[in-house]
């Protein structure tokens, strides 16, 4: 049957959106790399619009989206409940998806109606939320930098003053085979590498990444 068929289709086509997912997460580590960022289509940036003009055209295309992932299609009746606005409101809005081709309707042999988001809509939304990823991290990588900036290690700084910029130490090797507290080793393990300090007199006299 002609419904059935479509079902398998839109199955196949869940099984891609979930393997270009994974090509998604790549693309924004590679944006974020470059120090780069996801541009947006025209259609991309009128999908944005439209979904930002209303809450209820925003929840419209949210809940369809979700409908695709989730290969479960909504029906009118579905979508008029899970917004609790009227069913005009939501013809209104199958008519303007449906014209600009960011949703997909099919019909069942009893003439019922379901809809799915096309693969623009799926599309725009993973780029926006790619870019506000990117963002997101752009801004912890910045106040990460900020930080490193203001608070820097410094030859003559005290035990306490480097703890209070790193924390304790992973490892703590005192000098005189455990028994010189005045010499003292702390070593912090990083990613692939390790920052070693070295305290002479409780002051800091050597810094060492290996």
């Amino acid at each position: 049957m002609k419904f059935e068929t479509n079902i398998q289709g839109m199955k196949d086509t869940l099984e891609y959106y979930k393997r270009e997912w994974t090509k998604k997460n790549l693309e924004v580590e590679i944006k974020i790399a470059e120090g780069g960022r996801i541009t947006f289509s025209t259609e991309e940036r009128q999908i944005k619009e439209y979904s930002l003009s209303s809450t209820n055209r925003r929840r419209f295309l949210m809940y369809i989206i979700r409908a695709t992932y989730e290969d479960t299609p909504l029906t009118v009746s579905q979508l008029v409940k899970l917004l609790g606005c009227s069913r005009q409101a939501i013809e209104t809005m199958i008519k303007e998806c449906n014209e600009a081709r960011w949703v997909k309707v099919d019909r069942d042999e009893k003439g019922l109606r379901f809809l799915t988001a096309r693969k623009i809509l799926i599309n725009s939304y993973e780029n926006y939320k790619s870019r506000e990823l990117i963002d997101k991290r752009m801004e912890f990588g910045r106040l990460e930098l900020d930080i490193a900036r203001s608070k820097k290690l410094n030859i003559g700084q005290t035990l306490p003053e480097v703890e209070a910029l790193l924390g304790m130490p992973h490892e703590k090797i005192l000098g005189n085979n455990g028994t010189n507290q005045e010499e003292q080793l702390w070593i912090y393990f990083m990613d692939k590498k390790s920052l070693q300090l070295s305290f002479q007199n409780f002051l800091l006299f050597k810094i060492e990444e290996l």
